[in-house]
């Protein structure tokens, strides 16, 4: 359920953890220092969805949604969602 985005992920390593379970790596980390989250809006929206329709697929405010989406360009540095759209293209970030 972590790995598709239902729990938290550090959350859950670190139940895992205390139930004596070993930890599993973790993939590279995304690029830009962007979060798993921050990832997984870029990928959401990279498939045409409006922050609302992103915000109502991921059951959080589109001001949360919209929120991320503004970190996300300051990480990558651009203003657009199309430049952001370009960068997951060039990162692999869009299956």
């Amino acid at each position: 359920m972590a790995a598709d985005g239902h729990l938290d992920r550090d959350a859950t390593e670190c139940v895992q953890a205390a139930a004596g379970h070993q930890a599993r790596p973790r993939p590279q980390t995304a690029p830009a220092g962007m979060t798993d989250r921050e990832v997984e809006v870029l990928r959401l929206a990279a498939t045409g969805l409006t922050t609302a329709q992103i915000a109502r697929r991921l059951v959080i405010s589109p001001k949360t949604a919209d929120t991320h989406i503004q970190h996300i360009y300051a990480k990558i540095g651009c203003s657009t969602r199309g430049a952001a759209v370009l960068f997951a293209l060039r990162h692999n970030l869009v299956g």
